[in-house]
């Protein structure tokens, strides 16, 4: 429905048309993308950065803390031994890498690159008209110099000679004098561990080694000649330059070598999805996804072991960016706590959050190693989850959520699952065509398969409630059908249609309560929007219960709330987009705010009153809204 000015002022205040409220917002989270990460001397440990934090990775992939910058531009370094780690940013800080103790060593700092020593004596600090060289053993500044590379140097290396090497490739001895530089500063570039090689990407993906201390060519690389490199580093045995190349034959990258004193291709190579080499030490290679793309959150950072020469790879593990990523989030309550449940696909396990402040309540593992189905059930005790396992088959597993223990188990020949929703004792199993329906017995601990229906047109998306509250029936538009009908998932049998108005079509239908169904239904000359909601009884028997409407809401993006009595949808207001809260029992809004994103994907929690999105979306996180 459109309402006239002078109602929305009334129900607003003094607010204009073109104003829109904050959103009902409880708190939120957002995680941005990573940016760069690098391994201590041995490989054993990583630093994975991303846009004002840190986080220490150890070699079994788990995150073992996590750090801010203090400022954006800051960075990490390992010391030498590996024992230490320093961050930059408004302060100088040293970490410890096993405690995760820190101190501050300088403050005042506006760093935007940071390099080490290889002997760690020296740290050299970057701000945007200088380089501070400190010594983090003594606490004392070394000497200071400007540098002309403007806002420029934000990778640093220091090499055992003595010279300071930054973006361009720019060369400076310690003492402050500018030996040479190439000019190409957002070029990347690496250093041999010699300290006598500097590599630098060139032109059409070529690399071209200078000499550290002359800047003298060395050499310019014609290969890759089947395409450009895209990332590369040198490994710290000094024998080769690793790149990647994108192979089109495969639709993935290639890790391929150059021997780093000729420039000649090595036969060798080894295929990844990550098209970043972030670092090289020790037999190991650290491989990303592009910074700030929303890819790199479902493929964390990997490190692989390596032969430098014969690029055999073996024994990767995971890195996630941060210690808790999450990819889809369902509203759930944990031992009476009101939870946020999430997938987190840096430590692929299951992470419940309490709703109040966030703080972490617990953490569930799985036993295969990706899904993106998953549901909690309804009284908090379970998680169920379905994957594919290594004969092919795939499954559905449900596990307690108190220890993690594997209580049930269901294995199948079923397309892989995209979804998958639990209501009541029943699991419904979806893929892009179908839905199977599991029935779980909490006191045998049993898992049984029901019956599978053919979805038909769209499948899940959007249009399709699926399960009633309490799982006893299943409403869905099945092939080669136009309409909605309930089905018994026992039985399979037809028991009741959704009846619409004449000349309307289903938009979009919602399970609410446990036997609600609200529907909004589009139509009309002229094309008005209206919400029908429904009744289901325990045979299945579809009873309409109320209609409301016209609205001329746009895009048929509605949220159904748990008391039947109230809706959320988008309309555009004024001049812009706003969410609009409506209490369907007085025909009249509430309050408008906004806008909120995709309120079909809106979960509500117990009270009725706070929601979360079922998806997170880009920068990753956590967003709760309280309503009323």
């Amino acid at each position: 429905m459109r309402w006239p000015i002078l109602v929305i002022a009334t129900s607003l205040g003094s607010l204009s048309s073109a104003q829109s409220l904050p959103l009902p917002v409880l708190w939120s989270t957002a995680i941005p993308g990573p940016e760069k990460a690098i391994l201590s001397n041995n490989g054993s440990n990583a630093l994975v950065s991303e846009h004002n934090r840190v986080v220490l990775q150890k070699s079994n992939g788990k995150s073992e803390w996590t750090k801010s910058f203090e400022g954006s531009n800051g960075a990490a370094l390992f010391s030498p031994d590996g024992s230490k780690a320093y961050l930059t940013g408004f302060n100088l800080r040293e970490v410890d890498v096993e405690t995760g103790v820190e101190k501050i060593l300088l403050h005042g700092l506006s760093t935007i690159g940071a390099g080490i020593s290889p002997g760690g004596t020296s740290l050299v600090l970057a701000d945007p008209y200088s380089f501070l060289i400190y010594n983090p053993t003594t606490r004392t500044v070394l000497r200071r110099f400007v540098h002309s590379e403007g806002y420029r140097p934000q990778t640093i290396q220091v090499t055992s000679g003595g010279l300071i090497v930054s973006n361009g490739p720019s060369v400076y001895s310690t003492a402050g004098k500018k030996l040479w530089t190439k000019g190409g500063s957002s070029l990347p570039f690496d250093v041999s561990k010699d300290g006598k090689t500097v590599f630098q990407m060139a032109s059409f993906g070529r690399l071209i080694a200078y000499d550290a201390q002359t800047g003298a060519q060395k050499w310019i690389s014609t290969a890759p000649q089947d395409g450009p490199a895209d990332s590369f580093a040198a490994t710290d045995d000094g024998l080769s330059v690793l790149f990647t190349q994108y192979d089109p034959n495969s639709a993935y990258y290639l890790v391929r070598a150059l021997d780093a004193s000729t420039g000649a291709l090595r036969s060798g190579s080894f295929m990844t999805d990550r098209p970043v080499v972030q670092d090289a030490r020790n037999g190991y290679v650290l491989l990303s996804d592009v910074a700030d793309e929303r890819d790199f959150f479902y493929r964390p950072v990997l490190r692989t072991r390596i032969n430098s020469t014969t690029l055999v790879a073996s024994a990767s593990t995971l890195y996630p960016v941060i210690p808790d990523v999450p990819d889809a989030i369902q509203p759930t309550v944990i031992s009476g706590t009101p939870a946020i449940a999430s997938f987190d696909v840096g430590n692929l396990d299951l992470v419940f959050r309490s709703v109040a402040d966030g703080a972490l309540l617990k953490r569930a593992p799985l036993t295969i190693p990706y899904t993106r189905a998953w549901a909690v059930s309804p009284d908090g005790q379970y998680y169920a989850y379905a994957g594919t396992r290594a004969d092919g088959k795939e499954g559905v597993h449900i596990n307690r959520i108190s220890d993690g223990v594997q209580v049930a188990s269901r294995i199948g020949d079923y397309v892989e699952a995209v979804t998958l929703q639990w209501k009541g004792n029943r699991l419904a199993r979806y893929d892009l065509q179908n839905v199977q329906i599991f029935n779980f017995d909490p006191v045998g601990k049993t898992l049984t398969a029901l019956k599978q229906f053919k979805l038909s047109g769209a499948g899940i998306w959007n249009d399709i409630p699926g399960l009633t509250g309490n799982g006893s029936h299943l409403i869905a538009r099945l092939s080669p059908s136009t309409v909605y009908k309930t089905y018994d998932p026992t039985s399979g049998s037809s028991k009741g249609t959704f009846q619409l108005p004449a000349n309307f079509y289903w938009v979009r239908g919602s399970t609410y309560a446990l036997d609600r169904v609200g529907v909004v239904v589009t139509g009309g000359d002229p094309q008005v929007t209206r919400v029908l909601l429904y009744s289901v009884t325990s045979t299945g028997v579809v009873t309409p219960e109320e209609e409301h409407g016209p609205f001329y809401a746009e895009s048929g993006d509605f949220a159904f709330f748990p008391d039947g009595r109230h809706i959320l949808f988008r309309d555009y207001l004024g001049d812009e987009y706003r969410t609009v809260l409506y209490d369907l029992a007085n025909e009249s809004p509430v309050d408008t705010f906004g806008p909120i994103p995709n309120l079909s994907m809106l979960g509500f929690f117990p009270d009725g009153q706070t929601a979360i999105p079922y998806a997170t979306e880009y920068p990753f996180g956590y967003t709760v809204y309280r309503f009323f």
